[in-house]
């Protein structure tokens, strides 16, 4: 008896996640042994009987390697517990060698599959990462026909195989909360920063963000309304950014300056990290001394972005997002920085305190309505915001859907969309008007 639609549809879920396994798998054992060994025999055997039972059903087999996802032959493998660092090692192997795909045109041998391994990483101890000009090389003078490469693309999201869109924009939010909250251990711990990760999670936010269907920015968006009372900080982060990057893009940033932002927007409070979970817990006031450990976190956060990694732009760019997000006119934190701020810093202080501001926190329990938000950022201009970009927030924020997150009783995440807030677009107009230059 045959499988029906929805028994199919899960065997090649499985034989999905079996190849991307077994390819590690694969790579692990062919990297530190000979392709004879047994453990390397038996590896290259299991790979593959998975490639010959997907060619059961297919003419050719894609694994394609998308944004830190991986596809095959359209179906979405999606890591569990006991597999994600396993998908992310691999994930960030081909990252650094510019493979995006690996094709099987018919089933490989186990000499073609130890050839592709051993082209794309080497033996162990291998001075240099080979590139993937090089790899494809390899290969070609090896006369390896049964596996094609396809270089990494950053593709914006309808180039991606027919796969539900709308879930390629829940898990660019959803993954990026457990790196944040990666990234604030290590900052804890003085460790480097796991920026590369943290870059492409920006990325993910640009593709969305810039994509043409606005179905897909509105739902990215809506999804900052998730809040995490006890995982403050790293749910905070990741809001930031999204709604910097998306703010940015509505003034007409293009998507290099739009990484750079998001990047800084989402390491801009990294230096609360050092502080005692007491301080930032505590319900009551802060005393002095804790006021005093709070506002000398941008300098923690330079020292952090910088410390570990070889300088570039976009660490140039997160340590100044750092440094500045509590500058402005009239002076602000920390007081030792009189420099210019930015236009980054600029977006990510009314970013930063409007999420703060909708966010229930330990001293305040109740989160502000949109509305009072906006009125609360009116009030800081000059003292700590810049009042252009909080003019041009208030329009923006009021232009936007409105909606929120429901939670289904399956435990699945609904985004709801509806059209903008009237009581909000009548509040910005208000402050709009109030900040427009006379």
């Amino acid at each position: 008896m045959g499988l029906d639609t929805n028994e199919q549809a899960q065997l090649q879920r499985a034989l999905a996640e079996e190849l991307i396994l077994g390819l590690n798998a694969a790579i692990r054992v062919v990297r530190y042994h000979s392709a004879d060994n047994d453990a390397s025999l038996s590896a290259l055997n299991k790979l593959q009987g998975t490639l010959a039972k997907l060619f059961d059903h297919h003419f050719d087999v894609s694994v394609l390697f998308y944004a830190h996802d991986f596809y095959v032959n359209e179906v979405r493998v999606k890591p569990n517990a006991s597999n994600f660092e396993l998908f992310e090692g691999l994930a960030d192997q081909l990252a650094e060698r510019g493979v995006g795909s690996i094709d099987f045109h018919v089933v490989p041998t186990r000499d073609d599959i130890a050839c592709v391994v051993t082209a794309m990483f080497g033996p162990d101890g291998s001075a240099e990462t080979p590139k993937y000009a090089e790899i494809v090389d390899c290969l070609q003078a090896q006369e390896v026909t049964s596996i094609g490469l396809q270089p990494y693309i950053e593709a914006i999201p309808q180039d991606l195989p027919e796969i539900d869109k709308g879930e390629f924009v829940r898990q660019a939010y959803f993954r990026a909360i457990p790196l944040m909250q990666q990234l604030f251990v290590q900052a804890s711990a003085r460790r480097p920063l796991a920026l590369k990760k943290a870059t492409r999670v920006v990325q993910n936010f640009v593709d969305v963000l810039t994509d043409d269907n606005r179905e897909h920015s509105d739902m990215l968006i809506l999804l900052t309304r998730v809040k995490n009372y006890h995982g403050y900080l790293p749910n905070h982060a990741v809001n930031t950014s999204i709604l910097s990057v998306a703010f940015g893009q509505a003034i007409g940033l293009g998507r290099n300056a739009l990484r750079k932002l998001g990047l800084a927007a989402i390491l801009a409070d990294i230096g609360n990290a050092a502080l005692p979970e007491s301080t930032l817990q505590q319900s009551r006031s802060l005393h002095p001394g804790q006021i005093r450990a709070v506002r000398s976190h941008p300098i923690r956060g330079v020292a952090l972005v910088t410390g570990y990694q070889q300088l570039s732009d976009l660490v140039v760019a997160a340590a100044m997002g750092c440094a500045e997000h509590h500058r402005g006119a009239k002076g602000g934190y920390p007081q030792a920085l009189r420099a210019p701020v930015g236009i980054n810093a600029a977006i990510i202080a009314v970013c930063d305190r409007f999420d703060a501001m909708t966010t229930a926190r330990p001293h305040r329990k109740e989160a502000l309505p949109a509305a009072e938000a906006l009125d609360e950022l009116a009030r800081e201009v000059g003292d700590g915001l810049d009042a252009a970009v909080v003019n041009a927030f208030c329009w923006w924020i009021s232009s936007l859907s409105d909606g929120g997150v429901v939670h289904k009783e399956n435990g699945d995440l609904e985004v709801r969309v509806r059209p903008p807030d009237r009581q909000l677009r009548r509040a910005a107009e208000r402050l709009r008007t109030e900040l427009s230059p006379r």
